[in-house]
C-alpha cells in the first residue's frame, strides 16, 4: 500500500496527531501511533485543490488528515477522483508559475470586456424582444409611479399648451403610423423636474416631456423629439438597458465572489432612465427611426441634431 505522511485532526477537535494515511486502488486506512482512526473505500475521500505550497485536506467521515506532500496527495488523487484529477493538476502547474498566473489574469480582464463590451447587449437585445408586452407595460407603468414620487412634480404648463401637444402628438405622429390604435397605449405626459429640459421613454409607451423642454423647443422640435422617443419604445431600449444592468451587476457579483452584490442591483429602470445615457447604439437607432419618418413626412430631418446637440 501506498503511504502519506502528516497529521490528524478528528472532528471536533483542533488538536493535530501525527498519522499515516495508506491506501490501495479501493481501500484507504488513517493510523496514529497504535491505532485505525479512519478507513473505508478510497472513493469517499474528499480532496482539496492544490494551491502553491499550501499543506492539502483530505477529508474523511472521522476527521481531515492534512499534509504537505503535493505530489503523493496527487498521486491518490488520481485513484480516489480520477475525473477531477486533469483539472486539479492543471491549475496547480498555472498557479505556480508567475506568468500562467498574469496571463491566466488577462484572459480574464480581456473575456470580461467583451463579454460586457459585446456578448451582453447582444444578449440583451434578444432577451428584450422576447419579453412579453404585459411585462413592459408594468415596468413602464411602475417607474412612473416611482419618478413622480421622486423626481417629478405636476406640470405647470398651460392646459391649452398641453392639450395642443397632444392633439399634435394624436394626429401628426401616431395616426400617421398607425399607432393610435393597437396593443401598444402610447400616452404622453407633462412633469416638472427642477428646471431640467429632457425627454423620456417608457417600455410602458408611456413618454414624458417636462416643463423645461417645452418651453425651451420649438413644435418642429417637439416633434422630432417625440419621434427619437417612439424609437426607443419600438426598439425597446429601456427593457434592454434593464436587462443588461441586471446582467452585468450578476455578472460582477460572480467574478469577485460577493453574492450580497446582487441584491445592489442598480434601482431599477428609473436610474437607468435618470442617471444613465442609453449606449450609442440606441441612440442612433432612435435618431434613425426618426430621422427616416421625418423624412418620410417631409419635414427637415435636421431639426432633430438642433435639439438634441
Amino acid at each position: 500500500m501506498k503511504q502519506l505522511q502528516g497529521h490528524f485532526y478528528p472532528i471536533g477537535c483542533s488538536i493535530q496527531q501525527s498519522a499515516v494515511l495508506s491506501y490501495s486502488d479501493v481501500e484507504y486506512d488513517i493510523r496514529l501511533i497504535d491505532e485505525v482512526v479512519s478507513a473505508g473505500q478510497i472513493s469517499e475521500l474528499v480532496i482539496s485543490e492544490g494551491v502553491g505550497r499550501i499543506a492539502r485536506r483530505i477529508h474523511c467521515p472521522k476527521g481531515v488528515f492534512v499534509t504537505t506532500d503535493n505530489t503523493a496527495v496527487n498521486s491518490l488523487m488520481s485513484e480516489a477522483q480520477p475525473q477531477g484529477y486533469r483539472w486539479s493538476l492543471l491549475l496547480q502547474q498555472i498557479e505556480s508559475h508567475i506568468s500562467w498566473v498574469v496571463l491566466a489574469i488577462l484572459v480574464t480582464i480581456l473575456s470580461t470586456y467583451l463579454t460586457i463590451q459585446y456578448g451582453i447587449p447582444w444578449g440583451s437585445q434578444k432577451v428584450a424582444q422576447l419579453l412579453p408586452a404585459t411585462l413592459a407595460t408594468t415596468v413602464g407603468r411602475e417607474t412612473l409611479s416611482l419618478l413622480d414620487q421622486r423626481v417629478f412634480s405636476p406640470s405647470e404648463l398651460a392646459r391649452e399648451q398641453q392639450q395642443k401637444i397632444q392633439q399634435h402628438f394624436q394626429q401628426h405622429i401616431l395616426k400617421p403610423l398607425g399607432m393610435e390604435k393597437g396593443e401598444q397605449n402610447y400616452q404622453l405626459h407633462f412633469r416638472q423636474w427642477k428646471n431640467t429640459a429632457n425627454a423620456l421613454a417608457l417600455p410602458s409607451g408611456d413618454i414624458i416631456l417636462t416643463d423645461a423642454f417645452v418651453e425651451l423647443a420649438t413644435e418642429a422640435e417637439i416633434h422630432a423629439v417625440l419621434l427619437h422617443e417612439l424609437g426607443h419604445i419600438v426598439g425597446r431600449h429601456s427593457m434592454q438597458s434593464m436587462v443588461q444592468t441586471t446582467v452585468v451587476t450578476i455578472l460582477f457579483a460572480i467574478i469577485l465572489g460577493d453574492a450580497s452584490a446582487a441584491i445592489e442591483l442598480a434601482a431599477g429602470l428609473a436610474t437607468v432612465l435618470i442617471y444613465s445615457h442609453y449606449s450609442r447604439q440606441h441612440e442612433q437607432a432612435a435618431d434613425d427611426y426618426a430621422f427616416q419618418h421625418l423624412l418620410a413626412q417631409g419635414l427637415d430631418p435636421m431639426t432633430l441634431s438642433t435639439i438634441l446637440v
